[in-house]
């Protein structure tokens, strides 16, 4: 997913007014039940660090470049990502993020990544902190409100919108029977400034270490596939070691 962001934004959509206190009331009730789904706040909170292997493939006109991903989480800003194409001319790509900057390595040759690159990045490393969900009831620069209900695969969803200064705006849809999350929806920008529409599918909600999470990502850029991926492993160590996320 992060890939995604990193190729298209280079800028932020304009935040709306945040909503009444009591839309955010409900919204912040239903993230409490989507929180319960996932195994509980103790367990959900062992997010805040995490590794995770994928099967996945990016689709480009219908056709797929299939990929091994191995990754490592520590929030808010650690990030390292190696992807292993099945092209076996192809070299691995390692994407790191940290604190300090980021960088991408292929070849044995190593780049800052550009600014609008940078951005991507740390956009989602947003999304994904925001994936965690206990973010959305403690932090209080994170705005929620409850906007209504809507069908996603013939499936009830209850609607909320997240909002944070200088970050994109997103909608979470949330299973309105089981509390699980089963969409995301992000309105972007791409390099020319146009409008993109991002929406990330959730499915096959399975347990890694007592988590419960998601398994099964397809993600559509404008209603066209883009991406899909499957987490076959998911660790949550107490910590990362800082050298992991070293420039490289």
């Amino acid at each position: 997913m992060a890939a995604i962001l990193l190729a298209l934004v280079s800028g932020f959509l304009m935040s709306e007014e945040p909503s009444s206190k009591s839309s955010e009331s409900e919204a912040k009730e239903i993230i409490r039940k989507a929180i319960g789904a996932y195994g509980g706040p103790e367990k959900v909170k062992k997010m805040a660090c995490f590794t995770l292997k994928a099967k996945g493939a990016f689709v480009t006109n219908g056709q797929k470049s299939p990929y091994l991903l191995e990754a490592w989480f520590s929030f808010p800003s650690g990030r390292k990502a190696i992807y292993r194409f099945n092209d076996k001319q192809s070299e691995p790509l390692t994407q790191v993020l940290n604190a300090d900057g980021g960088w991408e390595t292929r070849s044995g040759i190593s780049r800052e990544l550009k600014e609008n690159e940078l951005a991507g990045m740390r956009e989602a490393m947003y999304r994904f902190q925001v994936d965690t969900l206990l973010a959305l009831v403690n932090d209080k620069s994170i705005r929620v409100s409850y906007i209504g209900e809507k069908e996603v695969n013939k499936q009830r969803t209850l609607v909320v919108k997240v909002q944070s200064n200088n970050h994109l705006d997103m909608l979470l849809y949330f299973d309105g029977l089981t509390g699980l999350q089963v969409k995301v929806e992000i309105r972007a920008a791409d390099a020319a400034g146009n409008e993109v529409l991002l929406e990330y599918f959730l499915h096959d909600h399975k347990e890694f270490n007592s988590v419960r999470r998601p398994s099964k990502y397809v993600v559509f850029i404008n209603g066209d596939k883009v991406e899909e991926f499957e987490v076959t492993d998911m660790e949550f160590p107490e910590r990362i070691e800082e050298k992991v996320f070293r420039k490289p």
